[in-house]
């Protein structure tokens, strides 16, 4: 057992001495991107000081011609090699895979930048370690890959109702609604999901109005170019459709507070100068009605607004920033087996 023990803590401590080196290599996948070569390092070490100047050769040196193997020595001089007059790109990952096994029984350290691979190898042998860590990161770049802008939060909507309906969610009980349900929560709960999901800084409460700090729409989201999309989070529940049956509940007009809500916040943001990109409302609701029936309902209370003339009209800027109303039917689940 203690051998074992022993066995393990001197794995462990592998692994931590050489994360950080694991780490950069794997960054010259992206870094000399639509290459194929070999880097030999006689040091792991080494690449922690001079990875920005093995970087700048490589690109800079490279050939696509050639297969090259470019190595870097222990007083951090990097130079190159041809190993065949045929291009990189024409050897399979295999094929380079058996080369650098071969260099690598040496002693020393050999990547293989492939057409779809980054693989390091030690000792005439496949640095698990390395390998895996490389796998788990390209895993997590396909995920950033995946995740959504400011132009696709309709994707983002549906993919967050696809989610309670075979995931379930905590303010549906036996097919009916919570007594407890509040729009604090039903936001809390999409703004999670947009944290996860988008490459977008997510502000719940985001306030409107410079004069008055206490006007704010639910929930704010800030892309990179600092461009605001806003939206605003509604429900209303029919009478019979929560736990308790006689439990009041709100009416479809909740669509137009909303319209009239964002259309304030329309006009307050674009007097601070924000980069207003969208605006929307999010109406959660229960309803015996069928969905295509509720959005008849949403365009009908819109359509109301927009009629309306004198001091109550709607403002050019809601015309203008306005996008859509998502109605997320709660009770539209089916529970994964």
């Amino acid at each position: 057992m203690v051998q074992m023990r022993n066995e393990f803590l001197d794995s462990a401590g592998f692994i931590n001495k050489n994360q950080a080196e694991y780490s950069i290599l794997t960054d010259l996948y992206n870094a000399c991107s639509n290459k194929c070569f070999l880097f030999q390092l006689k040091n792991l070490d080494g690449i922690k000081n001079f990875y920005t100047d093995v970087v700048k050769y490589i690109n800079v040196n490279y050939k696509s011609f050639e297969l090259m193997k470019f190595v870097l020595n222990e007083e951090g001089i990097i130079s190159h090699e041809i190993l065949n007059n045929m291009a990189g790109s024409s050897f399979s990952d295999v094929d380079l895979l058996n080369l650098a096994l071969d260099i690598s029984s040496d002693g020393s350290y050999v990547l293989v930048r492939g057409k779809s691979t980054l693989t390091l190898m030690h000792n005439g042998k496949f640095d698990d370690k390395f390998n895996n860590l490389f796998a788990d990161k390209q895993k997590m770049l396909e995920v950033e890959k995946e995740k959504k802008d400011i132009d696709q939060l309709e994707w983002v909507f549906e993919e967050f109702h696809l989610q309670r309906k075979f995931r379930g969610c905590e303010y549906v009980i036996a097919g009916k609604v919570s007594d407890d349900v509040s729009e604090q929560q039903l936001r809390n709960s999409i703004m999670e999901f947009l944290k996860r999901k988008t490459k977008l800084y997510v502000v719940p409460e985001l306030c409107t109005s410079k004069t008055n700090d206490e006007e704010s729409v639910d929930i704010g989201v800030i892309d990179s170019n600092n461009r605001v999309a806003i939206i605003e989070v509604k429900y209303f529940v029919k009478q019979g459709l929560f736990v308790a049956e006689n439990k009041k509940a709100y009416s479809e007009k909740r669509f137009l507070d909303g319209y009239k809500q964002l259309d304030k916040y329309c006009i307050h943001l674009n007097e601070d100068n924000y980069d207003l990109h969208s605006a929307f409302l999010y109406m959660f609701y229960a309803d015996v009605k069928s969905r295509e029936e509720v959005i008849k309902d949403a365009e009908a209370y819109l359509a109301e607004y927009m009629s309306i003339e004198g001091e109550e009209a709607c403002s050019d800027k809601f015309k203008n920033h306005y996008k859509m109303t998502y109605c997320d039917n709660i009770l539209d689940l089916q529970y994964a087996n």
